[in-house]
């Protein structure tokens, strides 16, 4: 007994004298840390990501064997170095990195399509990655500016009002116009899926996180990179992941102090904002670090309103710490807003005017007393993410993420005299993903890669209105009339795995499958099969490095909504049912080549072809004009077919950093057997007729010229940054003539689909400039002016025209 403790006290610490440690900074070539850059051991599973300070720390290496060590970040050349672990058992070894700037991104970390971290030169479809610098060039404060302008095939419908979130936005035409804009993109913060617009319409950032907190932005487009993701992903993916703290001692404080002015052309002025922000990071130790942030937002209104404005108070939170082989990350956000009511019958009252609408409705005149409405809504949006991963060894490790992400939405309505309009809306989505990552090299030639795992969601939904007679601080429901309770939920669970074949570093074979079972499916459909292939292949000439592609998948369903299916109404609109709505489906090829000319110059093609079936959308054909409420019902439509090409390029000249896309768009109805034989759709949805709402192309160029400090005590620097974006042609409804016929005696209505309707919206561009400067290495100034130009888009409504010229102006103190 005593020999066999003997054995395995010495087999224990032999364990642990052949583990080592390394740790040390990494920085850029004028000498500022990088945060968010990754880490790895070469040929394994252990890896870390930098702070806020640019520290990492690589724990338990076993001493078995000779490494190399790699740093990259996004923008740099990779810098590899060896470590011998053989002869320093047992020693913490420091390595620091001092990156130089370089576009060849090949080896930067990725996690969006694969859940687990793949390097870019194995991904088969294309990756678009927003970096830390992008965003303080050009901050993001809504999904829409995510896609539209910085993601190749991403368009995005103009928000009309201050902290708004744009539901009407696509990757590659999307898959069911305007029903459903975003359907079939799939949003996740820190590994947990946000409510979608299955849930709840206008899912996005805005409401919630801080674009300051965000750490880089991953975007998949395409089912073929979003397969193992399952129902709500056949378009893309989304990946926000928000910074961590540091792990130096030092406590770093930042201040953010904004003022907005917003043109508001309608109060013909000017409509003022503010903002303050501050956030708190660093660590006790080289193994626990935190990041906490407030944000506070008050936004006067555009439109006439009953004088509230828009107030939004944001919290961010993090604390991350490692325990041996074990990283555990928290983090929560939480988010309150409030505003009153406004009227958009303004611009109708303005067109029945200077269009003789003299049939126009008598209560569009009610637009005049807005200010006597009293109430408002307001909303609190609370989430939270544990994500842990474990590594076993050098070779495997596993890791679960845990979440919710919820939103809880207040309505309440009155006029003086009147008891009030009611509404309350809850919706949860409750989210955990377990898998497992395993590498090996199986010869000196071949390596092979793997994860498997589970992902499972629960979503809710409740939704109660009903009138009151009274104000009341508690309600009960005896107290309301004609009250409605709506109550969904639904669980969704898939089963994923991923095998990735790497010959030389240079020959990638990728194929994965996912099986998953919805209860949106019904029973005629079950559970569901989502594979995908593709193939990469990364050849050097000389100064040039190429890297070939393509992909092919098949998307999970993305199940409609039950109010969809079935018969609801509110307070302005009935949906007529339709038993008959059955969910999407989608698959999809592309290929294309990333080319790398020198450090200093990029260029990525992809051709893509998608085929979308059975695609749900908003039909208001059967809507009677002359009844006070709207009536629609959801329909499926047949065939989509999504065409196009993709072009993305980065440069650098001397001190001038250029990046461009242009995307080409042919979006056509396919085969519907219900509406092309039918003569009350004049051939509107014929195969072969290019799709509403969708740009032809769409394209974006920016510049920044980077300036530099101008004394010791001023070293960084700043950047100004010109943004301009071109959205082309664009087929639509002309809106204006559609209710000339309602509202004018003297035109011809036209039928809603007549082809007389058809017009093609103008291109036009979107100019955006930001300047921001370091007057002391703790003091910036910065000032950011969107939509430069003034324009205003009424091709989605007649109603809500896009929000005018935006400037913002404040100062960022790091302390």
């Amino acid at each position: 007994m005593r020999f066999k403790i003997f054995i395995l006290f010495v087999f224990c610490s032999r364990l642990i004298a052949q583990s080592s440690s390394v740790s040390g900074t990494v920085k850029n070539d004028r000498g500022e840390p990088l945060a968010g850059a990754n880490v790895i051991i070469e040929g394994t599973a252990l890896g870390a990501a930098t702070d806020a300070s640019g520290k990492y720390v690589i724990k338990k290496i076993p001493s078995e064997r000779n490494y190399k060590i790699s740093a990259m970040y996004i923008g740099h050349r990779k810098m590899t170095k060896n470590i011998d672990t053989k002869s320093m058992s047992g020693i913490d070894l420091a390595i620091d990195f001092e990156l130089v700037f370089s576009l060849v991104d090949l080896d930067e970390v990725v996690v969006a399509a694969s859940f687990s971290e793949r390097k870019k030169r194995a991904q088969a479809s294309p990756v678009t990655i927003i970096s830390q610098d992008d965003l303080r060039r050009l901050p993001v404060r809504s999904i829409d500016e995510v896609l539209s302008g910085k993601v190749p095939g991403g368009y995005a419908d103009l928000p009309s009002r201050p902290g708004e979130n744009n539901s009407a936005f696509t990757l590659r035409g999307g898959t069911s116009g305007s029903g459903r804009p975003l359907g079939d993109v799939k949003i996740y913060i820190d590994g947990i899926e946000l409510l979608g617009f299955d849930m709840q319409s206008s899912p996005g950032i805005a409401d919630f996180i801080d674009p300051d907190d965000i750490e880089k932005i991953e975007v998949i487009r395409g089912p073929m990179g979003s397969t193992l993701h399952g129902s709500n992903a056949q378009s893309g993916i989304i990946q926000i992941f928000t910074k961590k703290g540091s792990s130096s001692n030092k406590t770093r404080m930042k201040v953010k102090l904004v003022q907005k002015i917003i043109d508001a052309p309608i109060l013909k002025d000017e409509a003022k904002g503010k903002e303050v922000a501050f956030s708190l990071s660093g660590g006790s130790s080289s193994n626990v670090s935190y990041n906490l942030g407030f944000n506070n937002s008050t936004d006067e209104e555009v439109m006439p309103s009953n004088g509230k404005g828009i107030e939004q108070l944001k919290v961010h939170g993090s604390i991350s710490a490692r325990i041996g082989p074990t990283v555990i990350d928290v983090k929560t956000y939480h988010s309150w807003g409030e505003q009153g009511f406004f009227s958009n019958l303004y611009h109708l009252l303005e067109y029945k005017e200077d269009r003789s609408w003299t049939m126009a409705p008598a209560h569009w005149d009610d637009a005049l007393g807005i200010d006597s409405t009293i109430g408002g809504t307001n909303y609190y949006k609370p989430g939270f993410s544990l994500n842990v991963s474990h590594s076993f060894s050098p070779d495997l490790y596993q890791s679960i993420v845990i979440g919710n992400d919820s939103k809880r939405f207040l309505y309440k309505k009155s006029f003086p005299g009147t008891g009030p309009a009611y509404l309350t809306e809850n919706w949860n989505r409750y989210t955990l993903n377990y898998f497992w990552h395993y590498k090996n090299n199986i010869s000196n030639y071949f390596n092979i890669d793997i994860t498997a795992g589970t992902q499972k969601t629960i979503s809710n939904h409740i939704r109660f209105s009903g009138d009151l007679e009274e104000e009341k601080d508690q309600y009960y429901y005896e107290d309301f009339d004609d009250a409605s309770l709506v109550d969904q939920s639904n669980q969704n669970a898939g089963y994923y795995t991923e095998l990735l074949l790497d010959y030389n570093d240079k020959l990638f074979l990728t194929i994965g499958e996912r099986i998953e079972q919805n209860e949106f499916f019904g029973k005629d459909y079950g559970t569901h099969y989502s594979p995908r292939i593709g193939i990469s292949y990364v050849s050097e000439f000389g100064n040039l490095i190429m890297k070939s592609r393509a992909a092919w998948g098949r998307g999970g369903i993305n199940p409609p909504k039950a109010n969809q299916a079935l018969p609801s109404e509110s307070d302005y609109s009935i949906n007529l049912g339709n038993p008959d709505l059955r969910p999407e489906r989608q698959s999809g090829y592309e290929m294309g080549g990333d080319f790398y000319i020198g450090d200093n110059f990029f260029v990525e093609v992809t051709y893509f072809d998608q085929l979308f079936l059975d695609g749900v959308a908003n039909d208001p054909s059967i809507d009677d004009p002359y009844t006070p409420k709207q009536e629609y019902q959801y329909v499926n439509l047949g065939q989509i077919i999504n065409k196009g090409w993709e072009i993305a390029a980065r440069t650098r000249i001397g001190s001038i950093d250029i990046s461009a896309n242009y995307s080409i768009l042919d979006s056509r109805w396919g085969k519907d057997s219900l509406r092309q034989n039918d003569p009350a759709y004049k051939g509107f949805f014929d195969e072969g007729v290019r799709r509403n709402d969708v740009p032809e192309s769409t394209g974006n160029v920016s510049f920044s010229y980077n300036l530099p400090g101008y004394s010791s005590k001023a070293k960084k620097g700043g950047t100004l940054t010109l943004d301009i974006n071109y959205i082309g042609k664009k087929k639509g409804r002309d809106w204006l003539l559609y209710y000339d016929g309602f509202y004018n005696p003297d035109i011809p209505r036209l039928d809603y689909y007549s082809k007389d309707l058809i017009k093609y919206y103008d291109p036009f561009t979107l100019i955006r400039f930001r300047s921001n400067y370091w007057i002391t290495n703790k003091i910036s100034f910065f000032m950011d002016i969107r939509n430069l130009t003034g324009h205003s888009d009424i091709s989605r409504s007649i109603t809500a025209p896009a929000l005018g010229r935006q400037t913002t102006i404040g100062f960022d103190v790091e302390i």
